[in-house]
């Protein structure tokens, strides 16, 4: 009998351990799309304002100067570009937030991409259409 229980727990110990160590290796989960919508829309937005003024689309550094940044919800993107005062990637959490213009500034990328490949990312360019997806091979939930 106490061969069967020492087995029992032994086996208990050592199935919490597994569960433990593959908790540990799930990954983050993703953005919140509500949020991830927000920081697209938001550049996009500032991207037309600054098109009115200047006749061109700019990079991250300058586009965070604009009113729009000034909201709670986007000063870690505000603070990321004096991490990253080419333009990026800069980190936003779990992800990478790259806005690329083109080198005459007729056209522009926007990137919100997860650190992990199975992550849903943002795309969005000039055109203001924003596309969502996830990495080949990776099952939707």
């Amino acid at each position: 009998m106490n061969r069967t229980f020492g087995a029992i727990v032994g086996t208990v110990g050592v199935t919490a351990a597994l569960v433990a160590a593959v908790a540990a290796q799930t990954p983050a989960p993703s953005m919140p799309r509500d949020r991830a919508l927000l920081i697209v829309r938001s550049i996009n937005t500032a991207q037309a304002e600054v098109l009115k003024t200047q006749k061109r689309y700019v990079a991250l550094p300058q586009l965070a100067q604009e009113a729009v940044f000034t909201l709670p919800e986007l000063q870690s993107v505000r603070q990321g570009t004096i991490l990253a005062p080419d333009g990026g990637p800069i980190p936003v959490g779990s992800y990478a937030l790259r806005v690329d213009p083109s080198a005459d500034g007729r056209r522009y990328t926007v990137a919100l991409v997860g650190q992990n490949r199975c992550s849903i990312s943002w795309f969005s360019n000039e055109s203001g259409a924003i596309f969502e997806g996830k990495a080949l091979g990776c099952d939707q939930p």
